[in-house]
């Protein structure tokens, strides 16, 4: 008796792993029990084949899957509408899938699976899910919804047609847990434990099995701000004994240090003395958008996001310490559309909102940036003056235009995404002494590669670029040797080699690590974790954890 395990992606072998696209298969023999850890797009292995915008077409989608092994070869949890159309036969599943928490190497594959089948999530994660769903459209991120594509239905002509909007519409069979408390996954029982990662939701678990309780990390750190959360989780795994232990070692490869508000400190730096300052961040890494917001306080600018973000923002309403959508040092950027700005009186103004998604067009009323009180309007009460007579930043939810940016560029910090980025250089014209920063990894892919430098070349293009120069905060990730190619303030959602160290430290010497989501498992072996008993899951490869006899 035992549990059997089989990573169908992130693990690879002994001498390289694989960053990311979690899909581990458990399989209690004892109590028939079987869950799926994650169902993530491999990142690496998808942009071998594919890049974006381009993807499998529906039709096809999962018999490319099972020739390029970018998912489980697992038929039985697949959308019945896909298998149908390819003339294969559903079945049913007994299958769950436990979700550690909301990143697309993580449940980028959940679009694919079929909608009855139980997931188990926290709370923040299925909201964030949701959002990401309706930001991109009801067929593409289908995380909360399941949207049939290819079932036919009589129409009242009598007719055969696809069905499509509501009748389509399924939502998944998601059940959202409460953290430490138990909650079953088919008959074993799991407790949720919260961990500092770079999205709130993420959870790390206790699985109780058949040969005893199993550990299992999700993506985790020590150095963001919820720190006392793995520490927690370490403990528990401590306290309960658990000799059973999933870890990921997602950048156990190379050294990086620095916290979240460091980086606050860092990009406060880098903008003094600038006039306007961009800036490109992970778009849900909420953390991330929390110290943009610090620091552009700090600077004494405004924060200007974009409406998807500020969606994420309103959702929360200030949880977990993000900015309310009415603080005064943030706004949200409202872009010309095709059929004129938003504040040309000429233009009606159902044929300008008619431009903008229907999410967006909540951010048209909201209050213009206004920047002096020596021109402001007597009705405008709430604008506050400084002591030199100018605005102070503006109370109640304030949108900003790229003109407004163009105008005063020293007021702002600016989110600028590369697929925004010419559209908002062309409009902005940005002046002297203006600066770029990326706050995300440096590329470690080829597509990342030609992505960077299409930024450069803009950036060059448009007088921004600053040339080669050492890492700014923190010096790890340095592919060029040594040399970063823009400025590069960014904090990793990981632990790094020293403190994957010191929690093992902690662990007795019959605690065995099952090493998944790394690049290079023998940082684990060798160094980390040497002292303890260490697997290395190699993908498609199945290996059974065996029942530990309880001690005396």
């Amino acid at each position: 008796m035992g549990v059997e395990c089989i990573f169908y992606g992130g693990a690879g072998d002994e001498d390289k792993g694989e960053l990311g696209g979690v899909q581990g298969l458990f399989h209690d023999t004892e109590t028939g029990s079987r869950f799926l850890l994650d169902f993530g797009q491999r990142p690496d292995h998808w942009n071998e084949f594919y890049g974006f915008p381009y993807r499998p077409k529906s039709f096809n989608h999962l018999q490319i899957a099972e020739l390029l092994e970018m998912y489980a070869p697992l038929r039985e949890v697949m959308r019945q509408d896909y298998l149908r159309k390819m003339g294969w036969t559903p079945s049913k599943t007994d299958l769950e899938l436990l979700v550690t928490h909301p990143h697309y190497d993580h449940i980028g594959g959940v679009h694919l699976l079929r909608p009855d089948m139980k997931i188990h999530m926290h709370k923040t994660a299925k909201m964030i899910m949701y959002i990401w769903q309706q930001l991109s459209g009801r067929t593409n991120n289908q995380f909360v919804d399941f949207v049939d594509q290819f079932t036919l239905a009589n129409k009242l002509g009598g007719d055969e047609a696809y069905v499509k909007g509501l009748k389509a519409t399924i939502s998944r069979d998601i059940q959202t847990f409460e953290p430490y408390k138990p909650f079953k996954v088919g008959e074993l029982t799991a407790t949720a434990y919260p961990v500092d990662h770079s999205i709130p939701g993420s959870c790390a678990f206790i699985v109780e099995t058949s040969a005893g309780k199993i550990g299992i990390s999700g993506d985790i750190r020590m150095r963001g701000r919820d720190r006392k959360l793995t520490e927690r989780f370490v403990a528990a795994l401590k306290e309960q004994r658990v000799k059973h232990i999933f870890w990921e070692g997602s950048l156990m490869h190379f050294d990086h240090e620095g916290t979240e508000d460091q980086l606050v400190m860092k990009m406060a730096e880098l903008m003094h003395g600038r006039t306007f300052v961009g800036y490109s961040a992970p778009p849900r890494d909420l953390d991330r958008l929390k110290s943009m917001h610090l620091a552009a306080k700090l600077a004494g600018r405004i924060l200007c996001i974009h409406p998807d973000q500020m969606i994420y923002l309103r959702a929360f309403d200030g949880e977990h310490g993000f900015p309310k959508t009415d603080d005064p040092h943030l706004a949200v950027i409202m872009t010309q559309k095709n059929k004129g700005n938003l504040d040309n009186e000429d233009v009606p103004r159902d044929i300008i909102e008619a431009d903008y998604r229907y999410w967006e067009r909540q951010f048209i009323n909201w209050k213009k940036w206004v920047d002096s009180v020596k021109k402001r309007d007597p009705r405008q009460l709430e604008l506050i003056a400084d002591e030199e007579g100018m605005g102070a930043p503006r109370k109640g939810k304030q949108r900003v235009t790229l003109e407004d940016i163009a105008k005063h560029p020293d007021k702002f910090l600016v989110s600028m995404p590369p697929a925004y980025m010419i559209d908002m250089l062309t409009a902005i014209r940005p002046p002297r002494r203006s600066r770029y920063i990326r706050s995300h990894p440096a590329p470690w892919t080829k597509d990342m590669e030609v992505s960077e430098d299409r930024i450069i070349n803009a950036l060059i293009r448009f007088g921004v670029y600053e040339e080669e120069f050492k890492g700014d905060f923190p010096d790890h990730l340095t592919p060029h040797r040594g040399v970063y190619r823009l400025h590069t303030v960014h904090v990793t959602g990981h632990n790094n080699r020293r403190e994957n160290k010191e929690i093992f430290a902690q662990f007795d010497p019959d605690v065995t690590i099952y090493v998944y989501h790394c690049m290079y498992p023998k940082d684990f072996t060798e160094d980390v974790a040497k002292h303890l008993n260490v697997v290395v899951p190699i993908r498609n490869m199945p290996f059974t954890i065996h029942n530990t006899p309880k001690a005396a």
